[in-house]
């Protein structure tokens, strides 16, 4: 698959990928865990446990890059997935839910692969995609796929901690109006699920953005990671800045598909995403090197995500676009003040420490935003605060 992967590289790839598939039983267990603690309503129990394993991995790279290289990811994502287990099983044993059973119920079974089959082929969509990208990026220098992988991880940081938990906290609430028939609630909740990630994950994207040089320094320059490597790296991170705001956005979406039980419609949305995806990979290479698949992503992220609501929407009898838009705009003018402010702020802090110049911009651009919102007058801050309060 990876051609143009020198014997060291390949070396390398095959004991990182040993290490990784090692961890797949921990990440399994937490899956199922987390799904349970998602049905009983503690989100925070939930997604705390997968900030432990997104730590773990980036403390790998921070304390143990000096002594183990590329591997140090590797192992610090092994050992955030062992540490997640570790942290749930107090509380499962209070809760009394984990027993041996000498029987299985067959039609369980069947009703849960029923479910099941059209989500994995799903997810296996978006593997596929992934392994588009590191086929094309094998084809450029072996510094290529690293730069990739680096800036894919740390971009998608916010999909991974508020993608996911927003659209967690919005599903049981689509399962209870569906069980309810209640088509007007189950819009209100896909409405308030797309302002409220827009409303978060937006600014996140951009604050990271701004500040991607010194992050991707601070974390990574070290040995044969130099300056030059930081450069590339960064620059790969901001053509991925259209995927990250286009499939968490998309994740409120999927999750309305699968409460209407119509996974196979994301199945074949996704089919088709993956020989975009090979298009674009292959226009966009073609003209600006291993940029152009960031890029790529970026532009399958837009049809993936445009294409999800233009079918969910009429699926369900249309979606107030223009609520939505609004919110949109005034969330984005909140932004953009935001950004304008950062950028103030930056000449004046170039010359302090890497985590001082993160701690200071993030601090003044949250308090920015924040008051921006305030005077766009912005309906989805009331719509977060009300949400997260609530249990359900």
């Amino acid at each position: 698959m990876y051609s143009g992967f020198s014997e060291e590289a390949v070396q390398i790839s095959t004991v990182v990928t040993i290490i990784l598939f090692s961890s797949l039983f921990f990440v399994g267990l937490n899956s199922v865990f987390e799904a349970y603690f998602d049905a009983e309503k503690r989100f925070s129990l939930s997604i705390f446990s997968q900030v432990i394993v997104v730590l773990s991995t980036i403390l790998g790279a921070v304390l143990l890059a000096g002594e183990l290289s590329v591997y140090s990811l590797a192992y610090g994502y092994l050992a955030g997935t062992i540490i997640s287990l570790l942290f749930k099983m107090p509380i499962l044993k209070s809760d009394k839910i984990i027993e041996w059973k000498s029987s299985i119920d067959w039609t369980e079974v069947k009703k849960f692969y029923a479910i099941f089959i059209p989500v994995a082929l799903t997810v296996m969509v978006g593997q596929i995609n992934l392994t588009v990208d590191n086929v094309f990026a094998s084809r450029f220098s072996e510094g290529a796929v690293t730069y990739i992988n680096y800036a894919k991880n740390l971009v998608h940081f916010p999909q991974q901690i508020f993608g996911i938990a927003i659209a967690t906290v919005i599903f049981p609430m689509l399962a209870k109006a569906m069980s309810n028939q209640n088509n007007n609630l189950f819009k209100k909740g896909i409405e308030d699920g797309l302002n409220a990630m827009y409303l978060i994950v937006l600014p996140s994207i951009i604050g990271m953005m701004l500040l991607m040089p010194n992050i991707v320094e601070l974390l990574y320059q070290r040995g044969e990671f130099g300056s030059g490597a930081v450069s590339n790296t960064t620059i790969v991170a901001y053509y991925y800045f259209g995927s990250v705001l286009f499939f968490s956005l998309n994740n409120v979406i999927n999750k309305g598909f699968y409460t209407l039980k119509k996974g196979h419609l994301i199945l074949i949305i996704g089919g088709i995403s993956v020989l975009l995806n090979i298009l674009f990979n292959y226009i966009f290479t073609s003209i600006i090197g291993y940029n152009g698949i960031p890029l790529a992503s970026s532009f399958v992220g837009l049809f993936y995500a445009g294409l999800c609501y233009i079918v969910f929407s009429r699926l369900i009898g249309g979606m107030p676009h223009l609520k939505i838009a609004v919110e949109f705009i005034k969330i984005t003018a909140a932004a953009a003040v935001m950004t304008g402010a950062i950028l103030l702020i930056q000449p004046f802090i170039t010359d302090w420490a890497n985590i001082f110049q993160i701690a200071l911009v993030g601090a003044a651009g949250a308090s920015v935003y924040g008051v921006s919102l305030l005077l766009v007058k912005a309906k989805s801050v009331n719509i977060v605060i009300e949400r997260f309060k609530k249990k359900e």
